[in-house]
């Protein structure tokens, strides 16, 4: 079954992960946090990058770094959500 643009609804599914890359990308630039970098408990101060030293610091960044992570999971199913909505 053919759905918006002669496309399916499985085939729609499929933008859940260019959603998912934009989400990660947009909310990393706002919060100026790399969660690649924050995982490894490193940051980037235009200098490359550095291991952060501060047990604290590392620990924010890191739950940053999830917060991220997961409001990017929801925007992408959100968007998803709605192309699945369009009629088939």
């Amino acid at each position: 079954m053919t759905g918006v643009g002669g496309v399916s609804r499985g085939a729609r599914l499929l933008l859940f992960l260019p959603f998912l890359g934009a989400a990660l990308a947009m909310l990393q630039a706002r919060d100026h946090t790399c969660v690649r970098l924050a995982a490894r408990g490193q940051r980037n101060l235009d200098r490359g990058s550095e291991a952060v030293a501060d047990p604290w610091l590392s620990t924010q960044l890191k739950r940053q770094a999830r917060e991220i992570v997961i409001e990017a999971v929801l925007a992408a199913a959100l968007l998803t959500g709605i192309v699945l909505l369009f009629p088939g």
